[in-house]
């Protein structure tokens, strides 16, 4: 147990899950919500995650191949998948106007889609080679270099975008704060992380990944309502089975009757693999 350590997102206490992580740091558990974080420090695991960032993570995600090929390359077709059910969930809380800043780009595939689209689009980014090749890829849209927690833009948004980046923060409350003063009353802010009520996922996040945080649901809920946002939808979702795969091709042009509208990923219980939470600053 660690006296006086208490949980970011619903101030509970804070017990001992792993005394190593994938940032060679322990990882505690929350007694309230489950929300588990990797540090007891924040200067320490800044330290652990610069010190990471420094070396050769980059290369490792293999971003100039997904970019050379256009985004036809395994990883970005995966993505898209990812990305055509988020859109699907999220599409209906889209204000009419349509500017929209994505937190941490990758190899820029979401800007990508979403300007086909027709969004106005910007990205923050902080591997400068993705930044450069990204901006030629992009018609009207710009990405810029730099992390979640300090990059400045005096400008507002109708859509902020958050995939799989929030678990790498080191201050997740400082940043809803931060971006709530970058919505527009009509807009909205999309998160999806892996869920970690999931064992396996909590494991390859733990020690797979060099995630700071490692969200349960209720953590999400506790911490977006600190931050003062209103919470429009929350939920889990999972991989389709070959089974649902079959059934969405045949009855997928029917919408009224296809039961996974957000294919292709499965809305689910708390087994699923990611929660996405959508939210409106109050």
């Amino acid at each position: 147990m660690t006296k006086g350590m208490n949980c970011v997102c619903c101030d509970a206490e804070m017990n001992l899950f792993s005394k190593n992580s994938y940032l060679n740091l322990p990882v505690y558990v929350c007694s309230g919500c489950k929300t588990h974080q990797t540090g007891n420090s924040y200067t320490i695991t800044k330290e652990k995650t610069e010190e990471l960032y420094k070396k050769a993570y980059w290369d490792e995600r293999d971003s100039e191949n997904s970019l050379n090929s256009d985004y036809t390359d395994i990883d970005s077709q995966g993505k898209k998948r990812r990305w055509i059910s988020q859109y699907k969930y999220a599409q209906r809380f889209f204000p009419s106007e349509r500017k929209l800043l994505e937190i941490g780009t990758g190899a820029g595939q979401s800007l990508f889609w979403f300007e086909e689209k027709g969004c106005d689009v910007t990205g923050i980014e902080p591997d400068k080679r993705n930044v450069d090749m990204i901006n030629k890829k992009l018609i009207k849209g710009k990405c810029f270099e730099g992390y979640a927690e300090n990059f400045e833009l005096k400008e507002v948004f109708d859509i902020i975008w958050i995939s799989h980046v929030f678990e790498h923060v080191l201050e997740p409350e400082k940043v809803l704060r931060k971006l709530r003063l970058m919505i527009r009353k009509s807009g909205i802010l999309f998160i999806e992380v892996p869920n970690c009520e999931n064992k396996q996922t909590l494991h390859d996040s733990v020690y797979d990944n060099p995630s700071t945080y490692h969200f349960s649901k209720n953590g999400l809920l506790s911490l977006a309502e600190k931050a003062d946002y209103d919470i429009l939808a929350c939920d889990y979702f999972r991989s389709p089975t070959k089974a649902e795969g079959i059934i969405n091709r045949v009855i997928g042009n029917v919408s009224s009757l296809n039961p996974y509208k957000f294919y292709p990923k499965i809305l689910c219980d708390n087994r699923g693999t990611d929660i996405r939470l959508i939210l409106k600053a109050n």
